[in-house]
């Protein structure tokens, strides 16, 4: 009695691995690209950036990663950078925000070239439909600020974290 109970146990577990009850691969596939990314890390807000296709410039140096009412937001700068420099890093932001819409996502302006205290900011919001069965939106905020006075470059993003 004992052996037949150990075969059948033994029977019963391949058979339910054989039926991708254990992992088959289109499931490892299907949880690779629900994988969430902890955007309390570099690491994890570069990750989440990058399935966006944010890329940042090399020339921006990453600064912090502050939480800001409900999500994260990394900070990357650069000082004391010559008008060329300014310009091809205000391409770069304008090619971002082409890019992201010619992809799909809907941009809402918040800040154009708006000046403040000797500061020019730029801010958009953009969003995009996950699809499939998710009612939920991919959301991401991404502004520039150049001081005039110091010359520095700051962009800041805070990407959706679902």
């Amino acid at each position: 009695m004992k052996k037949t109970t150990l075969l059948l146990a033994i029977i019963l577990s391949v058979f339910i691995w054989s039926c991708g009850g254990s992992g088959s691969e289109e499931n490892k596939i299907k949880s690779e690209k629900e994988k969430t990314y902890s955007l309390k890390t570099k690491e994890g807000m570069m990750k989440k950036l990058q399935e966006f296709n944010i890329n940042i410039p090399e020339n921006l140096s990453f600064i912090e990663i502050k939480k800001e009412a409900t999500q994260y937001t990394a900070k990357f700068k650069i000082e004391n950078i010559d008008e060329a420099t300014r310009e091809q890093l205000d391409d770069w932001y304008a090619q971002q925000i082409s890019d992201l819409t010619a992809n799909g996502w809907n941009k809402r302006d918040i800040r154009v070239n708006e000046k403040v205290l000797g500061t020019v900011l730029n801010q958009y919001i953009l969003s995009k439909p996950k699809g499939g069965k998710s009612s939920l939106d991919n959301i991401v905020s991404i502004s520039s600020a150049y001081n005039t006075e110091n010359k520095s470059y700051t962009v800041s993003t805070s990407p959706s974290e679902h």
